[in-house]
């Protein structure tokens, strides 16, 4: 495939639309890394790392799809967002399940150079599929939900609904009609009052 390495994007996406699939199969392979280093920053609820690898791989196919020239990005700016959003995506859908919460958890202390540990040993997937661990996790995550609903305001149950859905801070904000400020204070005082 040494012929395709000097050709642009634009240059192999012509060539794939022309129904050459070795230059499709080139720029997958060149794009795959782009995948890899998306999926290493995500972590999808009852999932193993290859099943979001896989989300991001159908991001890329969808970009080299839907790419057009005339869209004014360049087609790795296209694909980064196209594999980018199918990630979160599925993240979004895989934490809405209804008992996703009390099979899994997702760590909303953000800064874990703090933490003393508990919370890394709820997030843990050692002994996943032991039963005893599995109860233990279960009951640690019903614990933190009780004090979520004891110890949270409002704004800040709202803040860690649409934190566990995968939404950015930013997208927080818009969602509640508050200041990305507001909605990191907010998350400032869930961590204070879920760990004190």
């Amino acid at each position: 495939m040494t012929k395709y390495n000097m050709l642009s994007d634009d240059d192999l996406l012509r060539l794939i639309r022309l129904g050459d699939k070795d230059a499709e199969e080139y720029l997958i392979i060149k794009y795959t890394p782009l995948v890899n280093n998306e999926v290493r920053t995500m972590f999808l609820v009852g999932a193993e790392i290859e099943d979001l690898a896989q989300e991001g791989m159908i991001g890329l196919f969808q970009a080299i799809r839907d790419y057009s020239e005339d869209s004014g990005a360049a087609f790795s700016t296209f694909a980064y967002k196209c594999v980018k959003n199918r990630c979160m995506t599925a993240m979004t859908t895989a934490n809405r399940k209804k008992h996703s919460p009390l099979n899994t958890y997702i760590s909303i202390f953000y800064n874990d150079d703090e933490s003393d540990g508990d919370e890394k040993a709820v997030v843990s997937d050692d002994g996943i599929n032991n039963p005893e661990s599995i109860y233990i996790r279960r009951e640690k995550i019903e614990k933190m939900y009780e004090e979520m609903e004891m110890k949270l305001s409002f704004l800040e149950k709202k803040v860690v609904d649409f934190y566990l859905e995968g939404l950015s801070r930013r997208e927080i904000a818009e969602r509640l009609g508050k200041s990305e400020k507001s909605v990191d204070n907010a998350l400032t005082r869930i961590h204070n009052k879920l760990r004190g």
